[in-house]
């Protein structure tokens, strides 16, 4: 696993590892099936070893795709063969030295994607699952290809389907390597990463995660090396593999794996390959322990026609695992590949034709659209009858209901809600506007009886857009006087994930405060959590120490008392147990192989920023004198290997004098991270960002407007200049 830490919350990604290099090993070489346990005894250093594009004969090139220049490797000779690596995150490093081989019978293309590695981190629009297919058929373009072998390993499978698609008359075959399974929103057994590592790997991996003072290489390295390879390796790497995966298989803008994360939620291939006549080889690694089991089967069910290879003794990484097996089938598939130029312009009408169709079903159209008026506008202009017996989500028919009520189309939505009312969830709130369509139609007596029968359900449902809160006294209310109609107040408002029928007592809605002992650091978390359209629960989380704020909460579950929340921007899950009172919820903090417990706690009104500060007389002196000197906003530029950053430090005067202040990250969108300890002596400045293992140390100019320094993180020092902003001067 992965680990890169950016201002903000930890965010953790999976990858696969350096495993063989050519030649033979003069003894067995350990697998996961040995189940040794190898724990460290201290954090050890990475070893200093170059990266493979220094030592391979690769030739190199940057490539304007629009605005972006994406960095390029070639190397062999015969039909055109394009690595996409996975991640979302990861560089084309990930494919030296093992696709050497290949270029035996082929040309090579290594690249690393916009925002990734050595490419432009220029996010233009917005990084993009379209974005990154149009960049790929421009480096096709550039390098005067017609046609080449599409080859996607992981998330790249992904990238590699979506090209296919848009592009097809470009592929000449498409190759998936333990290819991502997103796009055709399969239902799979749970992984199995964790099989294999042991649970004393478990806490020696936990406890290197947990120190916040590596820097992101050596905190990956020493990982690896207490167990974390077992993951999604078959071989245990050598310290020299491991060393290189750490050093140069993870470089990515900081924003990149959250834009990618969101776009993937959007995108649905299921069926695109129908009829598909490009050939498409599937390559799967045995313990490819990613997914469950049944993972291979059922992707390969997804490309009628296509040939599926299962390597016994590989993970995630077959090319890495069994390389003689692997560049044999690759070079068989590449051999005297056909080209089927009218069948792939046909195959390419009828997957538009398809899509084009796909985006008129109900199912489409209700999953895309939102809560608010513009989305209801769509969704009634584009009804018929037809779409009840296409629908049967409760969530889904209540947006539907919603939306021809806007439209004042009552006898319509009084349709939807009745469909509503058979189903097992959500019956209370679906009677309830089944008597506000019945009054509407001005049939009074089917209301109240209507009225009367939600009175028995449970409700305690909110309707924010509507300024509606469906209770039992809300309930006695319509059954005195009729509903009158009121209007959705929200242009759109989205929501993520839906129960019915929670009891109000035990609501989990409202703002839930914890503090997770991370070793070296103690972090709050805040959940704010609330529920909007027709018990719709929406949350987002602050980690108040650390600055990140509404991270968005992607999933929400509640089952009785059982609580789960995942947070997939930082690969985060919480799970936990309600109490009876509704008061506490007793659980566990889930982070890569990081499980820590964590209870939250009902939490009322504001939360401070951080503990006032218990200061010396002699620290109190100096940070009133800072206060003095430094009170304003002060603006500088972090630059971080090919990556910069823009920051904003705010100081001000406490009513004690001493000085306080936060800072911002204004590209990774961090804010208010809360800084500590700030001091100035004699012109000699110091301020921490505790939540996020920072530091800096400044000499301020005579004139009192420049601070040059360095800024102190993950045992990096690296040079920074603040300077105050005229206005605060």
């Amino acid at each position: 696993m992965k680990t890169t830490k950016v201002i903000g919350i930890t965010i953790t990604a999976v990858l696969g590892v350096y495993l063989a290099l050519h030649g033979a090993h003069s003894r067995p070489r350990e697998t996961i099936l040995d189940r040794k346990v190898h724990i460290e005894q201290a954090i050890v250093q990475v070893p200093q070893v170059p990266p493979l594009c220094d030592t391979l004969k690769v030739e190199k090139r940057r490539v304007e795709v629009g605005g972006c220049e994406l960095y390029c490797e070639t190397e062999g000779r015969g039909p055109a063969l394009v690595l996409i690596n996975g991640g979302p995150g990861g560089t084309h490093h990930d494919f030296h030295p093992h696709f050497g081989r290949a270029a035996e019978f082929a040309k090579v293309v290594y690249y690393d994607q916009r925002g990734c590695g050595q490419s432009d981190y220029a996010k233009g629009k917005g990084y993009t699952i379209e974005q990154a297919v149009d960049d790929l058929d421009k480096l096709r373009d550039a390098l005067n290809v017609d046609r080449w072998v599409v080859l996607g390993w992981s998330y790249g499978g992904v990238l590699a389907q979506s090209y296919t698609g848009k592009y097809p008359e470009r592929v000449a075959g498409l190759v998936l390597v333990g290819s991502g399974t997103d796009a055709m929103r399969l239902t799979l057994q749970s992984t199995r990463q964790f099989e294999f590592i042991s649970t004393e790997e478990r806490k020696g991996i936990a406890e290197v995660q947990g120190n916040r003072t590596l820097p992101l290489a050596q905190l990956v390295y020493n990982a690896h090396l207490n167990g974390d390879w077992k993951r999604q390796s078959y071989f245990r790497p050598t310290k020299e593999q491991l060393a290189r995966m750490a050093l140069y298989g993870w470089k990515h803008d900081p924003v990149f794996r959250g834009s990618i994360g969101q776009d993937l939620s959007r995108i649905d291939l299921r069926g695109m390959f129908e009829g598909c006549p490009i050939p498409v080889l599937l390559l799967e690694g045995k313990y490819d322990l990613t997914w469950g089991a049944d993972k291979p089967e059922k992707l390969a069910a997804c490309f009628p026609g296509s040939r599926l290879v299962i390597f016994e003794r590989a993970a995630h990484g077959p090319f890495m695992d069994e390389p003689e097996k692997f560049f044999s089938t690759l070079r068989e598939f590449t051999k005297d590949l056909p080209e089927k130029a009218d069948e792939v312009a046909k195959w390419k009408e009828q997957v538009a034709a398809r899509q084009a169709e796909k985006e008129k079903s109900p199912e489409y159209l209700l999953a895309a659209a939102g809560w608010g008026r513009k989305s209801a506008e769509r969704i009634a202009a584009r009804y018929s009858d037809a779409w009840l017996a296409q629908v049967s989500n409760p969530s889904t028919l209540l947006k539907l209901g919603f939306a021809l009520y806007d439209a004042k189309r009552y006898q319509d939505a009084l349709a939807v809600f009745q469909k509503m009312e058979q189903g097992r969830d959500g019956a209370g709130v679906a009677l309830v506007w089944e008597g506000h369509m019945l009054d509407l139609l001005g049939r009074r007596a089917e209301a109240i009886a209507s009225y009367r029968k939600a009175a028995s359900m449970p409700l305690g449902t909110r309707h924010d857009q509507y300024g509606l809160v469906l209770s039992r006294e809300y309930v006695a209310q319509r059954i005195k006087t009729p509903f009158t109609r009121v209007e959705n107040k929200d242009e759109d408002l989205m929501s993520s994930a839906i129960v019915f029928g929670a009891p109000s007592t035990n609501s989990i809605t409202g703002n839930w405060l914890g503090t997770l002992d991370a070793g070296s650091a103690k972090l709050r978390l805040l959940f704010k959590i609330g529920q909007t359209t027709g018990g719709v629960l929406t949350a987002k989380l602050d980690s108040l120490d650390q600055g990140a704020r509404d991270i968005p909460v992607s999933t929400i579950t509640v089952k009785d008392n059982a609580i789960r929340l995942e947070v997939k921007a930082v690969q985060g899950i919480y799970e936990g147990t309600l109490d009876a009172g509704g008061k506490k919820i007793t659980g566990t903090w889930q982070q890569a192989a990081h499980s820590l417990p964590l209870t939250l706690e009902r939490h009322e009104g504001t939360v401070a920023a951080s503990a006032p500060e218990k200061l010396s007389p002699a620290d109190l002196a100096a940070s009133k004198q800072a206060a003095q000197k430094l009170t304003g906003v002060w603006n500088a530029t972090l630059a971080a290997g090919a990556a910069s950053f823009r920051l904003k430090v705010k100081i001000a005067k406490t009513a004690a004098g001493a000085a306080a202040g936060t800072i911002e990250s204004l590209d990774q969108g961090a804010k208010d991270i809360p800084l500590s300890a700030i001091t100035c002596k004699e012109g000699a400045v110091h301020f921490e960002a505790r939540g996020i293992g920072a530091y800096y140390d400044g000499t301020l100019s005579p004139a009192g407007v420049i601070l040059t320094g360095q800024w102190h993180q993950s045992g990096q020092a690296m040079p920074l200049e603040f300077r105050k902003a005229a206005s605060a001067r």
